[in-house]
């Protein structure tokens, strides 16, 4: 019937829903976890990590660490 194959699509997108939307939270938050590595420095100039603790002067904005 049309109102079977109605609720069949309805809970379709519910389920693809209910998969989708936590598979994208996740990812993005391994992402941003990623981005500064462990022990990195931030620059005081522009408030920028991801230098190295090694480094001398900064990546983006080339002022002194």
């Amino acid at each position: 019937t049309v109102l079977g194959q109605f609720l069949a699509s309805i809970m379709m997108l519910i389920g693809y829903a209910i998969i989708a939307i936590p598979t994208g939270i996740v990812s993005v938050e391994l992402a941003r976890t990623s981005q500064a590595p462990a022990g990195s420095v931030t620059c005081p100039a522009c408030a920028r990590s991801g230098q190295a603790p090694e480094d001398t002067y900064c990546r983006f904005c080339g002022s002194k660490l």
